[in-house]
């Protein structure tokens, strides 16, 4: 992957476990001095994932000889099996009584968790990105079906297909799902790819960074949301999307910039997967931790040492888990 793209996955996924501790300090006094738009803001991790992930999608496809069924069965063999064995820890931490207390678990929610289909009662919450993952994959894999002139409209054209049909679904969280324009954002990621193709250097100015990270902030204070949770509809679309594309098309110039970016952040971005997927596991942890309430200096401690504990754990997972599952997956293609 190219470097700077790189170190973008690793600040998008810290600051999605920024966001998500963030959110477990409003526990605190401490926490209540954080204004809402800055406990939000930090979401915008996933955002930059699916621009992220529609770039890549297109860029590792330009070969005319890449086909549809290469893609998606490569796609799955890199997702399903660190993600597979999250679920099953969580599964076991709950079934021991003494974590996941709260988690409302059913066989439906168990079946659609392990096939990543829309449901409002994922075993794994962080999960609901990698539904969006597939439903692209499964999207572009049709795409790369038409000649490549065509993968543009014919993607876009499903995309839109699957938005218009939504109102006359009856299943609530399959309406919900396709009805949510935050799948786009993949699309926006596929047209970066384009221009970036067709330039073959790419030079951005570091205001466009300045420039798009108040955008970003501004839209997750003024634009309708959800609480802390995020930005709702067509505003997380527009301000947190296409907000966004200035950091993004930043980072991408990177490599043609010449600039060097130093290996922890490789290491972190190779690790951000990981990351995502675990670091759920010590919010629960830092959440008790923070129920305290005893100290503001106890309260940031203890809200960095977590940052710091997932970033290592994702880091273990990473190395032992996630790389020795996907390889054995690869192998079985």
């Amino acid at each position: 992957m190219l470097a700077g793209l790189q170190m973008l996955r690793a600040i998008a996924a810290i600051l999605v476990v920024v966001h998500h501790l963030l959110e477990e300090l409003r526990a605190t006094s401490l926490g209540l001095l954080v204004p809402d738009y800055l406990v939000r803001v930090g979401a915008v991790g996933v955002d930059l994932f699916f621009l992220i992930s529609g770039f890549i999608m297109y860029y590792t496809t330009q070969n005319e000889k890449v086909r549809s069924k290469a893609f998606l069965f490569a796609r799955l063999a890199r997702i399903y099996p660190p993600y597979l064995a999250v679920l099953a820890l969580v599964l076991l931490l709950h079934s021991t009584g003494y974590f996941y207390r709260s988690l409302d678990i059913s066989v439906s929610g168990i079946i659609r968790s392990v096939f990543l289909l829309p449901t409002d009662s994922l075993v794994v919450g962080v999960a609901w990105t990698l539904v969006y993952e597939m439903y692209f994959y499964v999207l572009f894999s049709l795409s790369l079906m038409a000649p490549r002139r065509y993968l543009l409209p014919v993607l876009s054209a499903l995309l839109v297909i699957g938005y218009s049909i939504s109102g006359y679904i009856k299943d609530s969280a399959l309406q919900s799902f396709l009805s949510n324009p935050v799948a786009f954002e993949f699309l926006l990621g596929v047209l970066a790819a384009i221009y970036y193709h067709h330039l073959k250097t790419l030079n951005t100015p570091f205001i466009w960074l300045l420039a798009s990270v108040l955008v970003v902030t501004m839209a997750s204070a003024w634009l309708p949301n959800e609480g802390t949770v995020g930005l709702e509809g067509w505003g997380r679309f527009f301000g947190w999307g296409i907000g966004s594309m200035g950091i993004f098309l930043f980072f991408l110039s990177l490599d043609s910039n010449g600039f060097n970016v130093a290996r922890i952040w490789l290491v972190l971005g190779a690790s951000s997967y990981a990351l995502y997927l675990t670091h759920p596991l010590f919010m629960t942890i830092a959440a008790k931790a923070f129920t305290w309430n005893l100290t503001h200096s106890f309260n940031v401690f203890a809200f960095f040492t977590a940052l710091i504990v997932s970033i290592l754990f994702g880091l273990f997972y990473y190395y032992h888990v996630e790389r020795k599952l996907c390889a054995y997956a690869k192998s079985m293609l």
